[in-house]
């Protein structure tokens, strides 16, 4: 807990660092300063098309190791393809690194793109079928919804929250930071 200098403490949320699967000999060569962090969590991203990240889980698994971390494992489904055998691909790339999963971020690959109201989106997979596919391929583990895109296409497209054990969303600091500075006085 933090105090800072009233009534209230307040609690430090736990870190998640990113580690994507083309920075890992950078993060590698770093482990003290990673170490230093003390993440609690590190985001792994797998766009399924992309082969690449899946042969990367072994690499992925030594920072986490050594760092005492939990991994959280983004995974985007391709549109128009079987979620099941999509997300059975990734699971079995995880056993191979035997990686441990704390919870798995799922998302369509149509859901990192805007999309305006009324516009039309692509049909298949559905959210319940990556739902349902996730929970197949994964059991047991923590399984999360939202956008991993922009936080205004959470709200455009609201997650079915029963189908989720939490919800997340992105945010860019840029769009956010241009807020207020420290020192306006009312702050």
């Amino acid at each position: 807990m933090i105090e800072l200098g009233h009534d209230l403490p307040l609690q430090m949320p736990e870190l998640r660092v990113a580690l994507p699967h083309d920075e890992i000999e950078a993060v590698s060569a770093a482990v003290d300063a990673l170490r230093a962090l003390k993440p609690r969590f590190l985001v792994c991203h797998a766009d399924l098309p992309e082969s690449a990240a899946l042969s990367e889980f072994g690499r992925i698994r030594q920072p986490g190791e050594a760092v005492g971390a939990k991994t959280v494992l983004e995974v985007v489904v391709p549109d128009e393809v079987d979620a099941n055998a999509s997300l059975q691909t990734v699971a079995a790339a995880a056993k191979r690194a035997r990686l441990d999963i704390d919870s798995i971020v799922i998302s369509s690959a149509s859901d990192l793109k805007s999309w305006q109201p009324g516009a039309n989106r692509p049909e298949k997979p559905t959210v319940e079928e990556i739902a349902e596919a996730a929970r197949a391929a994964f059991p047991g583990v923590k399984l999360g919804g939202g956008m991993l895109s922009f936080f205004t296409e959470l709200n455009r497209r609201r997650p079915k929250t029963a189908l989720f054990d939490f919800i997340t969303h992105t945010t860019c600091s840029i769009v956010h930071a241009c807020g207020r500075s420290i020192g306006d006085g009312d702050a």
